[in-house]
């Protein structure tokens, strides 16, 4: 994933739910990706997971390490991603994004409403695009929730990555 990443090289990038940021630690370190910016929207609230960090762990991996060493405009914003409508955040605009990342909760209701949530973000640069992992994720609905999506909004392409290609599988979509 952090090699799809890098090739599509967004500079303002979003990731909803993302684990830790080793994936954008590996963009930046194996790959020599060089956002301007990058958000991590945590899904995990602490009354689901209250031995969870404020995100120093994630910011260590995107910004401290010698290797990726990430300058760029950081933010962590610790919210539950079924609660943004129309791209806002407690009432706020977090900005426009050309990269999000969804690895959110893995039901088909929360698949698609961060899909569609991301649309609002989704910047309208040409090489602006959405990556949704886990779509072939045994006992989850990431798939259902995935495919029911792209039915109801036919006017987005996408391409998928099997699970033999990138663990778990990968959709990436875009207008």
């Amino acid at each position: 994933v952090g090699e799809i990443i890098a090739k599509i090289n967004p500079a303002r990038y979003l990731t909803i739910g993302g684990l830790w940021g080793t994936t954008e630690s590996y963009a930046m370190q194996c790959c020599g990706w060089r956002p301007e910016k990058i958000t991590v929207l945590d899904i995990d609230s602490a009354e689901y997971n209250p031995d969870r960090d404020s995100g120093s762990f994630c910011y260590r991996n995107i910004c401290g390490t010698k290797y990726s060493s990430f300058d760029g405009d950081f933010s962590y914003i610790r919210h539950d991603s079924q609660k943004m409508t129309s791209g806002k955040v407690n009432g706020l605009g977090i900005g426009q994004y050309d990269g999000i990342f969804l690895d959110g909760l893995h039901t088909a209701p929360a698949i698609s409403s961060d899909l569609t949530n991301a649309t609002w973000l989704l910047s309208l640069k040409p090489n602006a695009c959405i990556l949704v992992h886990d779509i072939e994720l045994d006992g989850s609905d990431v798939g259902a929730g995935y495919h029911n999506w792209l039915r109801l909004h036919s006017t987005w392409k996408h391409i998928e990555f099997s699970s033999k290609e990138v663990l778990h599988g990968l959709g990436i979509i875009w207008r």
